[in-house]
C-alpha cells in the first residue's frame, strides 16, 4: 500500500442515536454482547453509551495521534487492518440500533456521504499520485534523454570541431599539392619537348647509321665484286674469221662457240656473299643494277674488241634513267607486246624518239612455289606464288642473251655492231623474268637527256669509297651513342617527374577522398539540437505537479468536512 503524505488518516464513522463518534487506527476493539436476540433497546443504549464514551476517549488521542503518523507510516498495513476490525464491530452495534432512532438513521446517513465525498477525493489523490509517479518516471525518462542527447551534442561539437580541423589541414594540404603538382605539370611538359626532339635526333642519327651502314655495305660489295663486272668471252678462231669474212664456215664457226660458251666460267658465282637474293627480279638495287650494266657491257665489248669493231657502247645517266623508266611502264602494262609498249612509254616520258631506241631481249623461269587458275569473263587467269630470284641467275640470262644474239648468223650484229646509250632492264610477267637490253642512238637525242658517262671505278676508288664509308659509318655510330645518352637521360627525367606527378595526383585524390570521408563524420548537430528542443517542449512537470496538488488539496478539505460531521 502507498504511504499517504501530510500523514493524512482514512477512518471511518459509525451513526449512532443522536450523535456521532469517530474510529481512529489506534481505536480499541468494542467487545458487543450478541449472546440474545431478545436484550431491550435500553440495555443496547446503555451499550452504545458505553461505546460513544471509549470513542470519546480515542478522539482525544486523535492530535497525538495525527503527529505521530510520520514515524508510523511503517505501521500503517497493521492500524489499518485494526481500524477495519474496528469499523466491523461498529457497524454490527450501528445494525441493532438502527430501526428504534431515526435520527442516528441521519446521520450516520451524513457520515456515509462524507465518507464517501472524502473517500473519493483520497482515490483521486491516489490516482493523481500513481499518474505523477508515472509521468515523473516519464519526465525522469525524458531529463536522461535530453541529458544524453547535450552529451551527444557536445561530444558532436567536439568532434565536428576535430574534423574540421582535420579537413582544414587536409585541404591546405591538397592546396599546397596542387601547386607542387601545376610545377610538375609544367616541368612534365618542357620534358616532353626534351625528349620528343631527343626521340627525334635519335630517328634521326639512327637513318643516318643505317644509311652509312648501307653505303659501306654497298661499298664493300662494290668491291669485292669489282671482279664479277669483268666479264669476258673469248671467242673461237673461227667464230671470227667468219664474222670478219675470212670464212664461211658458219657451221663450224657456231659449233666452236658453242663449245666455248659451254665451258665459259661466269664471274657471279652462286651462293657466294655478292650474290643478293631478290623476291622480285624487277626490283633491282641500284648497285646491282650498275653491277648487271657493267656486266654485260663488258662482255660485249670483250666480243667487239676481238672482231675489231668500232661501234662503242656508253653507260649514261640518261640511259640508266630509261631503263628504270622501261621497268616501270612494262610492269604497269597490260598489253600483249609489253617490250614495245614499254619502250614506247619510256621514250614519251623522256622525249625521245620510240624508234630511236632498239631492245633485245629473253626470258627466264622464275621459281614458281605455288599455282592457281582462274576463270573470270570467259577469261582465264593465272596466279602464281614465287621464290627468290639471284643476282647470278639474272646475269646468267642476260649471258644467255648475248651468246644466243651471237649464234644466229642474222642477229649477231645487234651485238657486234651495237652503237649508242646502253642499258639493261630486268621485268616479269607470270612464271618468267625478262632481261632486256636496250640502245638509244645518240642521233638527235633531246638536249635534257643526261649524256653524262657513268663509269665503272677502279678497284683504288671503290677501296677508297670503303674507306670512307667506313669511317662516315663509324661516325654515325658515334653520333647515335651521344643521341642515345641524350635520349636516355631525357628519357629518364621525363619518367621520374611523371612518376612524382602520379604519386602526387595519388596523394591529392586520397586526402580528397578522406576529406569526403571526414565530412561524412560530421555529427548532425542541428538534429540533436531540434530533438532537445522537442524533447523539453515535452517535459508535463509543471502540469503533473498542479494536478497532485489540487487533488491533494480537495481531500484535505473533504477531511477536515468529514471530521466536523464525526465530532458533531
Amino acid at each position: 500500500m502507498k504511504k499517504i503524505s501530510k500523514n493524512v488518516l482514512l477512518v471511518s464513522s459509525v451513526g449512532l442515536a443522536g450523535s456521532a463518534f469517530a474510529v481512529t487506527n489506534t481505536h480499541p476493539v468494542f467487545a458487543a454482547n450478541n449472546a440474545s436476540k431478545k436484550t431491550t433497546v435500553a440495555n443496547d443504549q446503555a451499550k452504545v453509551k458505553s461505546a460513544q464514551k471509549s470513542v470519546d476517549q480515542t478522539q482525544s488521542k486523535l492530535t497525538q495521534v495525527q503527529n505521530e503518523l510520520n514515524t508510523a507510516n511503517k505501521d500503517l498495513a497493521q492500524k489499518e487492518t485494526e481500524l477495519a476490525n474496528a469499523k466491523s464491530t461498529a457497524e454490527a452495534a450501528n445494525s441493532k440500533v438502527a430501526a428504534p432512532n431515526k435520527s442516528n438513521d441521519e446521520a450516520q446517513s451524513a457520515l456515509k456521504q462524507a465518507q464517501a465525498a472524502t473517500d473519493s477525493a483520497n482515490s483521486d489523490y491516489q490516482n493523481a499520485v500513481k499518474d505523477s509517479t508515472d509521468k515523473q518516471k516519464d519526465l525522469t525518462d525524458s531529463q536522461n534523454k535530453v541529458t544524453n542527447l547535450e552529451k551527444q551534442l557536445t561530444d558532436g561539437e567536439k568532434n565536428n570541431n576535430d574534423i574540421k580541423q582535420s579537413v582544414t589541414e587536409k585541404n591546405n594540404k591538397i592546396s599546397d599539392n596542387q601547386k607542387t603538382l601545376s610545377g610538375l605539370q609544367q616541368e612534365k611538359s618542357e620534358s616532353d619537348a626534351k625528349l620528343a626532339s631527343a626521340q627525334s635526333d635519335l630517328a634521326e642519327m639512327k637513318q643516318k647509321a643505317d644509311s652509312a651502314s648501307q653505303a659501306l655495305q654497298t661499298a664493300k660489295k662494290d668491291l669485292s665484286s669489282a671482279t664479277s663486272t669483268n666479264e669476258s668471252l673469248t671467242l673461237p678462231q673461227s667464230y671470227i674469221d667468219y664474222v670478219t669474212g675470212k670464212s664461211t664456215d658458219w657451221d663450224t664457226a657456231k659449233k666452236d662457240l658453242q663449245d666455248v660458251v659451254n665451258n665459259h666460267t661466269y664471274p657471279f658465282t652462286d651462293g657466294d656473299e655478292n650474290d643478293t637474293v631478290y623476291d622480285d627480279p624487277a626490283a633491282l638495287s641500284e648497285s646491282d643494277q650498275k653491277r648487271l650494266d657493267f656486266y654485260v657491257k663488258s662482255l660485249i665489248d670483250s666480243v667487239k674488241s676481238q672482231v675489231g669493231s668500232t661501234s662503242k657502247l656508253t653507260i649514261t645517266d640518261g640511259s640508266l634513267e630509261f631503263a628504270k623508266r622501261y621497268t616501270q611502264e612494262y610492269q604497269n602494262s597490260n598489253y600483249v607486246f609489253r617490250k614495245y609498249n614499254a619502250i614506247k612509254s619510256a621514250s614519251s616520258i623522256m622525249g625521245l624518239n620510240e624508234y630511236a631506241v632498239t631492245g633485245y631481249d629473253i626470258a627466264a623461269n622464275r621459281q614458281v612455289t605455288s599455282r592457281s587458275i582462274s576463270i573470270i569473263n570467259g577469261y582465264i587467269y593465272n596466279s602464281y606464288e614465287f621464290g627468290t630470284t639471284k643476282m647470278s641467275e639474272i646475269a646468267k640470262a642476260a649471258f644467255d642473251l648475248v651468246t644466243q644474239e651471237l649464234a644466229n648468223p642474222t642477229d649477231y650484229n645487234n651485238i657486234i655492231n651495237n652503237n649508242g646509250y646502253f642499258s639493261v632492264a630486268v621485268t616479269t610477267q607470270d612464271d618468267k623474268f625478262y632481261v632486256c637490253l636496250l640502245t638509244i642512238k645518240p642521233a638527235n637525242v633531246p638536249s635534257h637527256f643526261n649524256t653524262n658517262e657513268v663509269v665503272k671505278p677502279s678497284q683504288d676508288e671503290l677501296a677508297t669509297a670503303v674507306q670512307k664509308s667506313q669511317a662516315d659509318s663509324d661516325q654515325a655510330n658515334k653520333d647515335i651513342e651521344s643521341a642515345q645518352s641524350t635520349f636516355d637521360q631525357a628519357q629518364a627525367q621525363n619518367q621520374k617527374i611523371g612518376q612524382e606527378i602520379s604519386d602526387l595526383q595519388k596523394k591529392i585524390s586520397d586526402d580528397q577522398s578522406s576529406v569526403a570521408s571526414l565530412l561524412k563524420q560530421l555529427t548532425d548537430t542541428a538534429k540533436l539540437q531540434s530533438q532537445i528542443k522537442e524533447t523539453k517542449d515535452s517535459l508535463p512537470a509543471k502540469k503533473l505537479r498542479t494536478r497532485c496538488q489540487q487533488s491533494k488539496r480537495l481531500y484535505k478539505l473533504r477531511m477536515r468536512k468529514f471530521k466536523l460531521l464525526k465530532a458533531s
